[in-house]
């Protein structure tokens, strides 16, 4: 049976396969191959509606004991049903996973880093309080370390993704990113040369995620904040950013533009000279209405002529 169309997996979750695969796990002296299917299957049961979390609730404890086996295949399957849990309940994964064991498999190989990585970002798109609680426990220097290491490129994505939802968040989150230097590093990864290799499209939406970041802790950040974020090279990624071809992000990032040129008549001579009036003045021709008449309206306020 298909797991992957919620009445199959209902019709599979009114049964006691739950129960059955926990004694699975539980078992001694399984092959290592018939290990790898049991956690296969417990990640795969956690894309049940959330509806249905309360069936699957016991899954929980047996992926945290799955963090600390040495099978790597296992380990990863677990991050996968962390990750699919947290999405419905971060509450769940913050009461019974351990957090710092997350944190510790961000310094493995690259598959592992980025199972871990999704699962840290699920967490953090679904609960402030779980930001909170990994940030207490040093994730932006694991992120730092990746950021400025490896050559990854879905890795790197669920990194700049994971950023973006922290950056979503209260004043102490942005505040956070701020102190660590994090947006810096983004707007460095925006502005890095793309080069022509089979993953261009993959580099491409790292630098995406990377803007969404940026304009996430913008629209979010008070007046103090904003003022910092003036000093970093986030009006140049912002001017580069606006020219790609992303309507939902390109319309965001006007608004993010528009907060920022509020912040005194200044900004708006120094997005001019970063290229932010060129891209303004091509948006303002946009076939899509919303975002020509956020260029124009922006435009109108801040560069028209007296």
């Amino acid at each position: 049976m298909c797991l992957d169309s919620e009445v199959a997996l209902g019709e599979v979750l009114s049964t006691n396969i739950v129960d059955v695969v926990v004694e699975f796990a539980a078992m001694k002296n399984a092959s290592a191959k018939f290990e790898r299917v049991v956690i296969w299957t417990m990640a795969n049961l956690c894309k049940c509606p959330l509806q249905l979390l309360d069936r699957i609730t016991p899954l929980i404890f047996c992926f945290n004991a799955a963090l600390f086996v040495a099978d790597a295949e296992i380990v990863i399957e677990a991050l996968n049903g962390i990750s699919r849990v947290a999405e419905k309940s971060a509450k769940l994964i913050l009461d019974y996973i351990n957090l710092s064991r997350l944190l510790y498999l961000l310094g493995g190989a690259e598959e592992m880093k980025c199972a871990a990585m999704r699962a840290i970002g699920s967490l953090c798109f679904a609960s402030d309080d779980a930001v909170q609680s990994l940030l207490k426990a040093s994730l932006l220097e694991s992120v730092e370390q990746i950021l400025k290491s490896s050559k990854d490129e879905d890795l790197l994505q669920s990194v700049c993704w994971t950023v973006s939802n922290i950056a979503y968040g209260p004043a102490e989150h942005v505040q956070a990113l701020i102190d660590s230097g994090m947006l810096s590093l983004l707007c460095g990864m925006i502005e890095s040369p793309v080069p022509p290799i089979v993953f261009f499209a993959l580099i491409l939406q790292v630098k995406k995620e990377s803007a969404w970041a940026i304009v996430n802790a913008i629209i979010k950040g008070n007046k103090e904040q904003i003022d910092k974020l003036l000093d970093t090279e986030v009006l140049s990624a912002l001017s580069l950013m606006l020219e790609r071809n992303d309507i939902e992000l390109q319309v965001n990032m006007l608004d993010a533009v528009q907060k920022l040129l509020e912040a005194g008549e200044e900004v708006a001579e120094k997005f001019d000279a970063v290229g932010g009036l060129t891209a303004l003045a091509k948006l303002q021709q946009h076939s899509n209405s919303v975002l020509a008449n956020s260029a124009i309206k922006i435009l109108d306020t801040f560069y028209s002529k007296d």
